[in-house]
């Protein structure tokens, strides 16, 4: 089995530069999601980064199938049982702070740098390369295993719940979405659009709100807000921007024409599961809002945002605070704000623990952020997988067996593909230690990190495909 298992690592280290000219033929397509058109649902960027996918397998040998370009898959094998890899193409908008280029990879320092190649384009390859190492090592496949690309799991997962409408669900996943060693349990996961019509109550000698616009996605935290703000008294504004100190270090960037303040927030993007992480300039414009003196609806409704929500990530004052031994604490993510013409909106992001009621925390938040009109959405359920299982057992013992590390399980507040079918899991693609860069910009990966867990996914293979 040694022998075998060499010779799989050798096919995998001889295809790195292949592998990594495939990722950065993906990366180039921002996939993120866009206006439906014809035979392409999420825009034509995602379209394309799906028909890359499938040609790579094709080129490869593999049996692809596309679903009404909602996903599509690579298969190894015709009878057996089903076993699948799941993983995404689309990426979340790049946002501001980058570098270089996010949609030209490149490597440097041992890293392959854009958008995707950590969340989750380049792992996707990698899983593909594994497949092939085991093919080009002459194994025959006594069952079948897919690697299932979808388009749409930064947002409302509509692609892959398209695809499990007309394709058979495997047996046990694994999805490169997250980190080692495995994910056994992920927080339920809800996002919440609060909207309100308003009209700016302006008096001689006092403040009007023209529009704000901050945060990109209900999953990440927002990093730049852009407040624009009409004024009477030059002075008495620029009192109020010498006196404000936002309480989450938020940088501010202002720019006076005429009577007329454009005030730029910034802050630090985070994926929303990990808030801490990040410097939210949303919760810093609400704050500075709340201290100029507006008057009317607006300043209300600025006010019950930075009194419920405000710089708490943890849903204490919205009544939802609380957490469980399994997952830990309950999150709370101001992902977006705007406002302009009278319309006034907000989205928060909740990952709760997986013994709580998706139901009592919608009610909540309506009771709390009442008269706003709330509308919920993005709803995912708790995925947990016992770690006694014979599945969680095997992925562990593999995992040991490349990487001579402890292989204990963890839960988190991300969401991946491993709640869309029965029996899956998060399995990889990052290692203990390893920057997670998802969300952020200079996304990056590590090529050795990508090489490592191809070698432990063609393991895996090898255990679910000769059973």
């Amino acid at each position: 089995m040694k022998e075998f298992y060499d010779e799989l690592d050798s096919k995998i280290d001889s295809m790195k530069d292949f592998m990594l000219d495939k990722i950065t033929e993906l990366i180039a397509f921002r996939s993120v999601e866009g206006a439906p058109e014809e035979n392409a649902p999420f825009g034509k960027e995602v379209d394309k980064a799906l028909e890359c996918f499938l040609t790579f397998g094709e080129e490869l040998g593999f049996e692809t199938k596309n679903v009404d370009n909602y996903a599509g898959h690579i298969q190894f094998g015709n009878t057996g049982e089903l076993y699948a890899v799941l993983g995404h193409l689309d990426v979340v908008p790049e946002g501001e702070g980058w570098e270089y280029d996010p949609y030209k990879a490149f490597v440097k320092d041992g890293y392959i740098c854009g958008r995707g190649t950590q969340d989750d384009k380049g792992p996707v390859v990698a899983s593909v390369i594994a497949l092939k190492a085991l093919k080009d090592c002459g194994f025959i496949p006594k069952n079948r295993l897919r690697i299932i690309a979808g388009t749409n799991e930064e947002t409302n997962w509509e692609g892959i719940h398209h695809y499990f409408m007309h394709e058979e669900k495997p047996l046990e996943a694994l999805t490169p979405d997250a980190g080692f060693p495995m994910i056994f349990a992920e927080k339920g996961i809800i996002s919440y659009d609060l909207e309100s019509e308003l009209k700016s109550e302006k008096e001689d000698g006092n403040m009007n709100l023209i529009s704000i616009k901050g945060g990109e996605a209900a999953n990440s935290v927002a990093a730049k807000t852009v407040v624009k703000i009409e004024f009477e008294n030059e002075a008495e504004f620029t009192e109020c921007l010498r006196s404000f100190k936002p309480e989450n270090n938020t940088k501010i960037d202002c720019t006076i024409d005429g009577n007329m303040a454009e005030m730029i927030f910034e802050g630090r993007s985070a994926h929303a599961s990990t808030p801490d992480e990040g410097v939210n300039s949303i919760s810093a414009a609400v704050d500075f809002l709340n201290t100029i003196g507006l008057k009317g609806a607006v300043a209300d409704t600025i006010s019950l945002v930075g009194e419920k929500i405000g710089y708490e990530i943890d849903g204490k004052s919205l009544g939802i605070k609380g957490r469980d031994e399994v997952t830990g604490d309950l999150t709370c993510n101001l992902g977006k704000l705007g406002y302009a013409n009278g319309f006034f909106s907000v989205t928060i992001n909740i990952r709760y623990p997986i013994f709580f009621s998706e139901k009592m925390i919608t009610s909540q938040v309506k009771e709390a952020m009442a008269p706003m009109k709330v509308r919920e959405h993005g709803f995912l359920k708790p995925l947990y997988v016992s770690p006694d299982s014979d599945f969680i057992k095997m992925l562990r013992r593999v995992y040991e067996d490349v990487t001579g590390l402890d292989s204990t399980p963890f839960s988190m507040g991300g969401g991946t593909y491993a709640r869309a079918v029965p029996k899956g899991v998060a399995f990889g693609a990052m290692f203990p230690g390893e920057e997670a860069v998802a969300h952020k910009p200079n996304e990056r990966m590590s090529v050795d990190s990508l090489l490592k867990m191809a070698k432990i996914y063609a393991r895996v293979y090898f255990e679910w495909l000769g059973k």
